[in-house]
């Protein structure tokens, strides 16, 4: 591996090698991994998913709740918490398309059919909750 500089703390410089080799030792390099592969998979997944429009609104809603509707004061809070208006915007859309995506998968799990009842539980009877309505 080579010795590509990661960071540099107290003036000393370290490299990947040298980090995930702490990682390593510390028993943390393997969660460290499964991370950066989760999110890799996850990014490719949402990147199918083109919601700007939530995601504009978002943004919109978030300047009248914060009272950053001038243009000058969101460019103002923007400098102050050290980001810029493409920083903010793909820290918005992130989660957001997380959030759709969740629904995209798990939206198929709840709908249950009267047919698909009877497969799973047979002849067995069962009382619905009053919120429930399953579809035929």
């Amino acid at each position: 591996m080579t010795n590509t500089l990661l960071l540099t703390t107290n003036n000393d410089s370290l490299s990947l090698s040298e980090s995930l080799t702490y990682l390593r030792v510390a028993g943390k390099l393997q969660p460290f991994l499964m991370e950066i592969v989760q999110q890799y998979i996850l990014k490719q997944e949402i990147s199918a998913i083109a919601d700007i429009d939530t995601v504009e609104q978002y943004i919109i809603d978030f300047q009248v709740q914060q009272q950053l509707v001038k243009p000058e004061k969101f460019a103002q809070w923007l400098t102050t918490n050290g980001m810029n208006f493409a920083d903010f915007s793909s820290s918005v859309a992130f989660p957001l398309k997380v959030d759709q995506l969740k629904a995209q998968v798990g939206e198929p799990k709840l709908t249950v059919t009267r047919a698909s009842c009877f497969l799973s539980y047979g002849c067995r009877q069962f009382q619905l909750s009053p919120r429930f309505t399953p579809t035929t």
